[in-house]
């Protein structure tokens, strides 16, 4: 079996282990709209990091008004569930196991900062997010897909929340969208979510230890990479509405 070593991550051309440039992202591809029955879903891979996210509602939160005289914060419950086959060794994911909290936790975070809250007021949202395979990312792609679940049921933002990882290799270059086979060569990565209108960090997460030196560098490339992936997210949003509203229309028309 080949093994990895730190030195691995990039080659004497400057390319990194699975064939991609430093900063290069893998394979970006989404779909809104996947199922029919909630309010909003969406499916979204990052190389080979494929994750599921389905919405439902807002629906009304009254067990909880009924015994409050104050209206109450919009609520966000997230349900995450993990394929057991999503990593080379397979293992059983219970819920509420130490890695599907980090992701609901990361996951509500993440919608909060942008919901508008004062028009959910004593609303809830349930977030079913099902990870299919990890390759590395997972938390990022995550909360990009329950972005664009957020988006594919309609509910009011008052702006964009992307994330994205990044990492510093032993020969001081950063690496962009972490893939697994870097993590096991060494690869320490940062991932970060960034809002987009506002301009602030909303979380920084670092599963390994970090060299304090490099993570201004580090951080910087990552929100870039922001940047990037909510362009990408916008053009897919804009291809969804564009296909939503030429159905309605088609359906619209009068039979001739």
């Amino acid at each position: 079996m080949e093994h990895f070593t730190v030195y691995d991550l990039l080659n004497e051309f400057g390319m990194r282990i699975d064939g991609r440039r430093p900063l290069e992202f893998r394979q970006f591809r989404t779909k809104l709209g996947v199922f029919v029955e909630p309010h909003g879903s969406a499916y979204l891979e990052q190389g080979c990091t494929k994750v599921l996210v389905a919405v439902y509602g807002p629906n009304r939160n009254s067990e909880k008004k009924a015994t409050s005289s104050v209206d109450l914060d919009v609520e966000i419950n997230c349900i995450v569930s993990i394929a057991s086959f999503c990593k080379a060794i397979r293992k059983v994911y219970s819920a509420g196991d130490c890695e599907t909290n980090e992701i609901a936790r990361y996951v509500q975070q993440a919608m909060m900062a942008v919901i508008i809250n004062k028009k959910y007021l004593n609303y809830t949202f349930d977030v079913v997010i099902e990870v299919l395979q990890i390759d590395g990312g997972h938390i990022a792609t995550a909360v990009n897909c329950a972005m664009l679940a957020f988006i594919d049921a309609g509910v009011d933002m008052r702006e964009y929340v992307t994330a994205c990882s990044a990492a510093v290799t032993p020969s001081g270059e950063i690496i962009r969208d972490i893939a697994h086979v870097e993590i096991t060569a060494g690869a320490a990565p940062v991932t970060v979510a960034l809002l987009s209108s506002s301009n602030r960090v909303l979380f920084a997460e670092m599963s390994q230890r970090f060299h304090v030196e490099n993570f201004e560098r580090v951080l910087e490339e990552a929100l870039d990479g922001c940047r990037e992936i909510l362009a990408m997210i916008d053009v897919q949003v804009r291809k969804h509405v564009e296909n939503v509203m030429a159905i309605t229309d088609a359906e619209a028309e009068p039979d001739m």
